[in-house]
């Protein structure tokens, strides 16, 4: 699944307008600062040892300053390093953020199946441990921050009346079998079944998570622009998707908070949810090759939820 917000007007939309903007704003010399990646939410450089993320419209702009406030207020009790932003906006269209490089690679699922097996699964248990300590932290720490809290009726209840441009893609059988989940997660029953909220990351993906290619031991965990409240299970998606099944099963023995068996289904009904938002907007935009991936998910997730 791939966000994709547009870049807004007035805000850079590639590193040599972002350069330029922070070469004032920075005080030092543009050639300082060289690009480090970009998203649908921000630029990235690398200045010396710090890394610095600029804000490619609103949205993004607030998820920094949101980021910025929650990251001072719990990076001192996670076991491992984070960022610790600091979040400037010199102007109406200029914001971003500043924080020490955390060393390491991005711990790729082909890194990962190359470490040794008793290290992969150290390296696996470590990011259920991370995820364990996140997620027991009081979630007043991103509320007062702004955070968004996620709500799966509600969210279950939007995507079932957007779902309906999607009727013509799916083959029948498929469709009704989704609009029937999509009704049956949005009931107040199943609003009041929903476990105790907590703080999540909600971006665990594989060029989030670091490690020292050497030793094989976790270094870091990285960008949280994507906080909020919500199901604990949500953090988990993309350790499903891109990480894949024999990491997430290791991620998910080093996690104490609750077992795979009552996990693993919300897990699974978090995903469907995020893929049928992106199969809206692949057919929004007419992404043929997007949707065509997407409706193969929203039929592989409903196969395994038995829905």
């Amino acid at each position: 699944m791939h966000r994709t917000t547009g870049v807004a007007a007035d805000w850079p939309g590639e590193h040599e307008a972002a350069r330029r903007m922070l070469a004032h704003a920075l005080g030092g010399s543009r050639a300082r600062l060289r690009p480090a990646g970009e998203g649908d939410f921000c630029l990235a450089f690398r200045q010396h040892a710090r890394i610095v993320r600029v804000a490619r419209h609103a949205e993004a702009a607030a998820a920094l300053e949101r980021e910025a406030c929650v990251m001072s207020r719990i990076a001192a009790a996670l076991p491992l390093p984070v960022p610790q932003p600091v979040f400037h906006r010199p102007a109406e269209r200029c914001a971003f953020s500043v924080h020490a490089r955390i060393p390491g690679a991005a711990l790729t699922r082909r890194r990962w199946e190359r470490l040794p097996s008793a290290v992969r699964e150290d390296a696996a248990r470590g990011v259920g441990r991370f995820l364990d300590a996140l997620h027991a932290l009081p979630v007043a720490e991103g509320t007062r921050c702004g955070v968004p809290i996620l709500d799966r009726a509600a969210c279950a209840t939007r995507l079932r009346r957007d779902a309906a441009v999607l009727a013509s893609r799916l083959a029948p059988r498929i469709a009704t079998r989704l609009d029937a989940a999509l009704a049956c997660w949005s009931t107040p029953a199943a609003a009041d079944a929903e476990p105790a909220p907590v703080l999540l990351h909600r971006d665990v993906a594989p060029g989030h998570v670091l490690f020292d290619a050497r030793s094989g031991a976790l270094t870091g965990v990285i960008d949280f622009g994507d906080l909020a409240v919500g199901d604990p299970a949500r953090d988990f998606i993309y350790v499903h998707e891109d990480f894949g099944p024999e990491i997430l099963a290791g991620v998910l023995r080093g996690y104490g908070r609750e077992s795979a068996a009552t996990l693993l289904p919300r897990m699974h009904a978090w995903y469907l949810l995020e893929t049928v938002a992106w199969a809206a907007a692949c057919a929004e935009r007419e992404d043929v090759i997007g949707m065509r991936q997407a409706v193969a998910e929203i039929a592989s997730e409903l196969e395994l939820l038995g829905m």
